[in-house]
């Protein structure tokens, strides 16, 4: 199967959305992969990222400390958790293919 440009651009924008800021580090750090100079630092969508991560990890905390947390939320906790584990292994990455260059 053989895919046009076209194609390939369509797919590009599907999931470069603005709304979602993970959507927008994958498409930094792929472009930053790939340009051969430096790019300009996306530090606002990094300082968004972070303090979320933060945010989010003071409400696992609780949520695993808490008595009353069923089985079926310590499973959503640990998918939470892992989402988190993506998103920051994405920015260390970011980060690395910048001080790379």
């Amino acid at each position: 199967m053989e895919f046009s440009d076209a194609t390939l651009d369509d797919h590009q924008f599907a999931i470069d959305t603005d709304e979602n800021p993970i959507a927008r580090l994958i498409r930094a750090w792929l472009d930053e992969r790939h340009a051969p100079d430096l790019l300009v630092f996306q530090a606002a969508l990094i300082d968004d990222l972070m303090q979320k991560l933060h945010e989010q990890g003071l409400v696992v905390s609780a949520l695993q400390s808490d008595e009353s947390t069923t089985e079926e939320e310590h499973l959503r906790i640990t998918l939470v958790k892992t989402d988190m584990e993506r998103a920051k292994f994405l920015i260390r990455s970011y980060m690395r293919v910048r001080l790379h260059k």
